[in-house]
């Protein structure tokens, strides 16, 4: 059994620690934000726990054009749904989760040619895998967290906005009345800000998009340095 206090100061500093552990040279910094339905699936809980609540929040740290690390904070909550098939094992009053992950995100639609401009593609894919610990019914559990999205840029590349999938796995004690792990599912919608400082090559109007004549400097000239003035 775990200490709930305890735990909520170890999760704080394990995030902490995780987030200044990241590369200085990390090319840019974003937050991201989301609120979904959700949903148990498979188990006892899918009868059992009835639709709720999802919703979280986190850093991403660029590492490279297409990846970042993340430090995520989600909480989720679940209403009561059908009384238990045992009549010896008492149904859960809803159910309820606070915790946090360490994920990485993949962003496939981002290349290379997109970093002297920043602006990369008006919409693309992400994908992010991760564990981490939560707190549920008082008692600390390992978890396996992944989700999938799609962000529309706009008005600038710098904020993104659009739907995506979760699937939260968390793992049960094998010594628990009912060691079934349990599985949520989450439908919603997330955001995505980008916070810098963030100096985009070839931008000499503090816009923080490319001119186009630099764009067209750095393709003419792969070799060159000098993206700011390529005149």
């Amino acid at each position: 059994m775990y200490n709930q206090s305890r735990m909520r100061y170890a999760l704080a500093a394990g995030l902490w620690a995780a987030s200044y552990s990241l590369p200085a040279n990390a090319e840019s910094v974003y937050l991201r934000g989301g609120v979904g339905a959700a949903h148990a699936v498979g188990g006892y809980q899918q009868d059992e726990l009835s639709f709720g609540v999802n919703a979280f929040a986190a850093a991403e740290f660029r590492l490279a054009p297409e990846l970042a690390a993340s430090a995520k904070l989600m909480g989720l909550s679940l209403t009561p749904g059908d009384d238990s098939d045992d009549p010896s094992v008492a149904s859960p009053d809803g159910a309820s989760l606070y915790g946090g992950a360490l994920s990485l995100v993949l962003y496939p639609g981002v290349n290379l040619g997109d970093v002297p401009t920043l602006n990369g593609p008006s919409s693309g894919l992400w994908l992010a895998a991760g564990g981490g610990a939560a707190l549920t019914g008082g008692v600390g559990r390992p978890l396996f967290d992944a989700s999938v999205g799609w962000d529309v840029y706009w008005p600038a590349s710098s904020f993104g906005l659009g739907p995506f999938v979760n699937l939260l796995h968390v793992f049960q004690s094998n010594d628990a009345v009912r060691p079934e792990d349990a599985n949520v599912l989450s439908l919603g919608v997330s955001g995505r800000f980008g916070v810098g400082p963030i100096e985009a090559a070839g931008d000499r109007d503090g816009d923080r998009i490319a001119d186009p004549e630099c764009v067209s400097h750095r393709l003419d000239h792969p070799e060159s340095t000098d993206l700011r003035h390529p005149g």
